[in-house]
């Protein structure tokens, strides 16, 4: 319980509740903690690190590593559980530029913090000037709750990404009353 509580804290609200509902907390066995997926879910390496971090303080740092104990299912029954909201998910991101800056900047997102956040987080995130001679995206954010979790949040994930496409980025202000 407690190390659920600590999952609970140190994750964002979307992806904690995929984590807990997702996976078994099985226990720790030497140096290692078991955690079985009882969805079909993938675990980036920022997820694992980040759990891996919360069971040593549970535990201790003896937990040097987690076994994942995977999900397996039919190919039929993982084709019927695509819901309407993934659909509509990938939809969205196929409809950016596979060319775009923005478009790969946010594959890498999703890659280090899972489709999760970028659906509930950076798909807010619109492109409203893309400089491809000084190298410079302006992005603005469709809410001012999105543009403050983004500054509080995620404004070293976003830097970084655009700085592996040779881009820097500039997040609009948005305006507090509306």
């Amino acid at each position: 319980m407690q190390l659920k509580r600590k999952i609970a804290g140190s994750f964002e609200q979307d992806t904690a509740y995929e984590l807990l509902t997702s996976c078994e907390f099985v226990k720790a066995a030497g140096d290692q903690y078991q955690l079985k997926l009882i969805k079909d879910i993938s675990l980036t390496d920022h997820i694992k690190a980040k759990i891996l971090e919360q069971v040593q303080v549970v535990y201790g740092n003896k937990i040097n590593q987690l076994q994942i104990i995977p999900f397996t299912q039919s190919v039929v029954q993982k084709q019927e559980n695509k819901t309407e909201d993934d659909q509509t998910y990938l939809s969205e991101l196929n409809k950016l530029d596979p060319d775009s800056v923005w478009y790969k900047v946010r594959c890498s997102l999703i890659k280090n913090h899972g489709k999760h956040t970028d659906s509930s987080t950076f798909s807010k995130l619109e492109v409203v000037v893309e400089d491809s001679i000084n190298k410079k995206i302006i992005l603005k954010p469709t809410t001012a709750f999105i543009d403050y979790w983004v500054r509080q949040r995620h404004m070293q994930d976003l830097q970084l990404a655009f700085q592996v496409q040779g881009f820097t980025f500039e997040l609009v202000e948005m305006d507090k009353n509306g």
